[in-house]
């Protein structure tokens, strides 16, 4: 497009003469080649001389100037403070995956993943000035540090009870073998017993737990569970929940959310994706991506008993 096939003109050139006077000819194309086009239109083997054209319009523009009104939707978008660092400083480079938000009054606790040395883990850190500062962060599972893979965690809070959940692999990175882990918090941020078992084997691939707490703080957590088989016993994403007892010290049996049969052509697909939870005293909402109709759609399921039936 630069020049024309210098084959027309001297027919007795080689396919290889043609490349290396293409390819020199090339060269002055590039940025600093120091081969001036003569101006910013000029097409051919000089810098920046590639050839413009216009294939197709429809729009048409006057010639001129022309200034729009002020467009009145566009409103003032709304003013943030300065962001501050939440993760903490570090003596080597990390990097943090997967922040989630909660607040309650003046305190605000962020959750995420990392993985310092390790495996990754669940780490939390909590502010009492409303966002302005953060003390400094503290793992939130039991686990030894490094040794399980702790992902996606999630936080709800309300008055002084926080709760986190996240995912875990019961060994490595074996995504086919998960859990979702709870743990209870005071309002500082500290551990309140012992991490709970939330789903009910390692069997599955668990992933991106989401919680809330009902009005009368039972806890009520929701994931994506590959525990059901397609028509070929394939895995398939689908979401299950489980209902606190006694404050979040266990939970009741784990429960399927999403109901339906999907269509033929998603037998196979049949899978659900990116669960949230929101509670209303002790009705439940739980929504989620869906594909059964072969489309990526929103579905949602109610329950009228904190999460024991939907």
């Amino acid at each position: 497009w630069i020049l024309p096939d210098p084959g027309i003109a001297a027919p007795a050139l080689s396919l290889a003469d043609r490349r290396a006077q293409l390819a020199t000819d090339g060269a002055k194309l590039l940025p600093g080649s120091g081969v001036s086009c003569g101006g910013s239109l000029v097409a051919g083997a000089c810098e920046n001389g590639y050839r413009e054209s216009i294939v197709w319009t429809d729009v048409t523009l006057p010639d001129d100037v022309v200034t729009a009104p002020v467009d009145s939707v566009r409103a003032t978008p709304p003013h943030f403070e300065a962001s501050v660092h939440v993760s903490g400083p570090e003596t080597a480079p990390v990097a943090q995956h997967a922040p989630r938000v909660a607040a309650a009054g003046s305190r605000v606790y962020v959750v995420w993943h990392e993985a310092p040395s390790g495996l990754e883990n669940v780490f939390i850190a909590v502010s009492r000035d409303h966002g302005r500062t953060f003390a400094a962060p503290r793992r939130v599972s039991d686990n030894l540090p490094g040794t399980v893979a702790e992902l996606n965690p999630a936080i709800t809070v309300q008055g002084g009870r926080v709760a986190v959940v996240w995912q875990e692999f019961a060994a490595g990175h074996d995504d086919d073998h998960g859990r979702i882990e709870f743990a209870r918090l005071d309002a500082r941020g500290r551990k309140r017993g012992t991490d709970v078992r939330v789903d009910d084997d390692d069997t599955a691939g668990k992933w991106l737990p989401t919680v809330v707490f009902t009005s009368d703080a039972t806890p009520a957590v929701a994931w994506i569970d590959e525990r059901d088989g397609g028509p070929e016993g394939e895995p398939l994403e689908h979401v299950y929940a489980a209902r606190g007892q006694r404050n979040g010290r266990a939970f009741a049996p784990a429960v399927r959310v999403d109901a339906g049969a999907p269509v033929d052509l998603a037998g196979h697909l049949d899978n659900k994706w990116c669960p949230a939870l929101a509670a209303a005293g002790q009705t439940l909402y739980a929504t989620w991506a869906d594909f059964r109709n072969y489309n990526w759609d929103v579905f949602l399921a109610r329950s009228d008993d904190g999460g024991a039936t939907f």
